[in-house]
């Protein structure tokens, strides 16, 4: 009879095991932005924009032995500005910021393990400071992305971590 129960137990703790602490995360964001700032003739003229992203998961498995966190944060600031006395001066701004991340912890019987960790981040910044020959006046245009991708798979056998910074910025002037 005893064999019987250890042969069940063996059975069951088999099938149980494999599926004990198994966390899957994805995030991922994107941020587009145009802007621009001109003045044809006498006058001033701006423009500004100001995006952010802040994105948060945290998990668990069922036993609470295994965390997960990720998390992304960024900030997209475009400004743009033109003065003039006569003449066309302007900028003309385009900005893009996207990433993603995965994390996986695979659970099981495998032994030690501190799991998966996969980022990925895009910036692309384009801008056009335009100004007529014989005018008098300036334009003046700043891109500029600061941001930052985090990690943290916690297991019984360790900490598994992952940071990603990103910073870029454009400045362009012309005129006086």
């Amino acid at each position: 009879m005893q064999k019987k129960w250890i042969m069940c137990l063996a059975v069951v703790l088999a099938l149980a095991l494999p599926s004990l602490g198994y966390v899957v995360s994805n995030q991922g964001f994107g941020i587009n932005s145009d802007n621009g700032a001109g003045i044809v003739g006498a006058g001033v003229a701006a423009s500004s924009n100001l995006l952010a992203v802040n994105e948060l998961q945290q998990g668990s498995d069922k036993t609470g032995l295994i965390r997960t966190v990720q998390a992304e944060l960024g900030v997209l600031a475009q400004g743009a500005a033109a003065g003039a006395i006569d003449g066309f001066f302007g900028v003309t701004q385009q900005g893009s910021v996207s990433g993603g991340q995965t994390q996986m912890y695979p659970g099981g019987i495998g032994g030690a393990s501190l799991g998966t960790q996969f980022q990925g981040m895009g910036v692309d910044l384009g801008q056009q400071v335009n100004a007529s020959q014989n005018g008098h006046g300036m334009a003046v245009g700043l891109e500029a992305v600061v941001g930052v991708q985090v990690q943290l798979i916690a297991t019984p056998w360790g900490v598994n971590l992952n940071l990603q910074p990103v910073m870029a910025s454009v400045y362009d002037a012309v005129g006086l």
